[in-house]
């Protein structure tokens, strides 16, 4: 059997395109899956070469026409998205850029009904994406096992890890703001009682909600807390995986307010810290109460009161953190790529067998 000439567009270079394309792409190449191309602009020749195209999250006219065009051709094409649209809350900065032009969302679900299939992130995404087209295949976020396993540790980490500070840490990207207010106050009232606990935060840092703390550089004039709070900026996502590593969280955590939006997201935050070894403590919601181990990988929290005893016992007793870190790199371990690209390749087949 020929292997299929697959055609990835990719929505963008950041995390979506990397996790949702990329590594895909790459992962199926290496193993000779398929044959690949991958292309940020669309482009007639490569539609012709292709079989099957997945192109990413579009909400254009011209994309419109693009995806008729390579149907009429006899072409496969398959919508992949990560995100509820309609769910975007109002402090998600990409709220503007889907707002813009007035009726991008319904345009992009207009596209979504046009292609043969969808893939998605996630069951419960899923579900909101098929009475716009049956056809949904759930393929979730995968990790890359070469970019995690071989990181190089630095100077910086070894002295993190080997002097008496506790460090709790989040990272995620701007959008984050309630989800972040969520724990401030927890956050707060932990760092107040034990000193040698920092609050790490690396990518999104809103000062708005953190003015409590004072950086490792300074002290804070209303409270007088002193080196309390690491803030790091963002970065390009080939270099993150060694970047966040370095880091050194102890305890990791996924603060998520309950909305459409958050439900629908995948467990990615989970598997990250897992691949560290790192125990994490979770909001009650569905990606990460279907992902979490509760009292084996980590903590899932609830209310602020559950949240406070999570944190403080993974603060007090190393071992626990150790063992639960153990746990979370276990079942991290199965969640890359390479062990998964068979969902992908299954996926791809069954839509080109379609009729």
């Amino acid at each position: 059997m020929n292997k299929p000439k697959i055609l990835f567009i990719p929505g963008d270079k950041k995390g979506c395109g990397f996790y949702r394309m990329m590594l895909p792409a790459n992962a199926m190449q290496e193993q000779g899956l398929a044959d690949i191309n991958v292309s940020f602009v669309l482009n007639g020749d490569e539609m012709q070469w292709a079989d099957l195209i997945v192109i990413q999250r579009p909400a254009s006219w011209e994309t419109m026409e693009y995806v008729r065009a390579a149907r009429s051709f006899g072409k496969k094409v398959i919508y992949e998205i990560d995100d509820y649209l309609p769910g975007v809350p109002l402090d998600q900065p990409g709220i503007k850029y889907w707002d813009a032009l007035g009726g991008k969302i319904g345009l992009s679900f207009e596209i979504l009904k046009t292609c043969d299939a969808v893939t998605t992130t996630t069951e419960r995404l899923g579900n909101e994406l098929r009475p716009w087209n049956k056809n949904v295949h759930v393929l979730p976020n995968f990790l890359d096992e070469g970019m995690w396993n071989n990181v190089i540790y630095t100077e910086d980490f070894t002295k993190k890890k080997n002097d008496d500070i506790v460090r709790i840490g989040w990272e995620g990207a701007a959008g984050h703001w309630s989800d972040l207010e969520l724990i401030a106050e927890v956050v707060k009232k932990i760092t107040d009682d034990y000193p040698n606990v920092r609050f790490t935060l690396f990518g999104y840092a809103p000062k708005e909600i953190f003015y409590h703390f004072a950086n490792v550089q300074g002290k804070c004039n209303q409270c007088g807390h002193e080196n309390q709070l690491e803030a790091y900026e963002g970065c390009d996502i080939l270099e993150y995986v060694q970047k966040l590593s370095n880091l050194a969280f102890d305890i990791g955590i996924a603060p998520a307010v309950t909305n459409s939006f958050n439900e629908c997201k995948s467990d990615l935050r989970l598997r990250e810290y897992g691949m560290l070894g790192i125990p994490t403590v979770a909001s009650d919601i569905y990606p990460y109460k279907k992902a979490m181990q509760d009292g084996k990988t980590g903590f899932i929290a609830t209310t602020a009161n559950e949240w406070d005893k999570a944190l403080r016992q993974l603060i007090e007793d190393k071992e626990l953190r150790e063992m639960m870190g153990k746990a979370a790199k276990d079942w991290a371990k199965d969640q890359t790529i390479q062990k998964n690209i068979w969902r992908h390749i299954q996926c791809y087949q069954k839509v080109l067998s379609q009729n």
